[in-house]
């Protein structure tokens, strides 16, 4: 190469390396606008992010502080064991633990989380949502909470009606569900919100509202089907009945993680 084309050569190689720096400084410029402009996700998205962030929370599983929790737990399930009612046995969901009529069975997946069959208590079947953690963060604001509360309801209920009650000793919503649905299935019940510390924990428990006598009973012309029908709507609904009154011991049973450990440091 002559010394005519050198200089040629250096401001080519010194072009290219500068549009090389600015295409990669707009990528990474594109990237981080693109992820601050996401729009926010629904309920479910929220609740499955503050479940990741959980699990996420502890990388170490050598820590002395995993250790711990480990052994926290193994504790708290031999507790478990004596404390369940009879005919029920405690689901543990990780951050919070419930009792449940067993055996039960996994019924399917909501966007909000598990959704449980439980075994027939007291002749009812009932439908538990057991809900994923929701990061709140309006710390000081109730009325904050009550409007989740009524916008995560209706979710599966176009009317649900709220009303603040206490569970575990945490301020709670509890939200009838009436003509719901969950998993395709029409059911009617009670949606339950937790406040912990810094989340909320919902809960759902139903029964199933579907009735094939409903339906002979309100379209045969016959006395004889129509008085039949009526005799199964009136065991139906005794059933439906009995699944609330479950449906009440198993709300009344939600323990939080948060409270066994704070009990546990206290030596309660």
């Amino acid at each position: 190469m002559n010394r005519a084309s050198q200089p040629i050569a250096r401001n080519s190689q010194s072009a290219l390396r500068s549009g090389l720096i600015a295409a990669a400084f707009f990528v990474a410029y594109a990237a981080s606008v693109f992820a601050q402009t996401q729009p926010a996700g629904s309920l479910g998205d929220l609740a499955r992010q503050a479940r990741a962030q959980k699990q996420g929370g502890s990388q170490d599983d050598t820590s002395p502080n995993r250790a711990q929790q480990l052994a926290d737990e193994l504790a708290q399930d031999q507790d478990d064991a004596g404390n369940a009612q009879p005919g029920f046995k405690t689901y543990n969901a990780g951050e919070y633990k419930l009792q449940v009529p067993a055996p039960f069975t996994v019924a399917g997946h909501d966007d909000s989380g598990i959704v449980l069959n439980t075994a027939y208590y007291e002749g009812a079947r009932s439908m538990v949502m057991v809900g994923n953690p929701v990061l709140f963060s309006h710390t000081n604001s109730d009325e904050g909470f009550e409007d989740f509360a009524a916008r995560f309801a209706g979710i599966y209920s176009a009317t649900p009606g709220c009303t603040k009650i206490s569970v575990a000793s945490h301020n709670a919503y509890q939200c009838a569900l009436s003509k719901a649905t969950l998993l395709g299935h029409e059911v009617s019940g009670n949606a339950v919100f937790v406040r912990g510390a810094k989340s909320i924990f919902p809960v759902l428990c139903v029964a199933s509202s579907e009735s094939y006598a409903r339906n002979v009973y309100n379209k045969s012309q016959s006395y004889k089907q129509k008085n039949a029908a009526y005799q199964v709507m009136q065991r139906e609904d005794e059933s439906t009945r009995n699944a609330w009154q479950t449906c009440d011991s198993i709300i009344k049973s939600i323990v939080l993680r948060e409270d066994v450990a704070t009990h546990r440091s206290q030596g309660k």
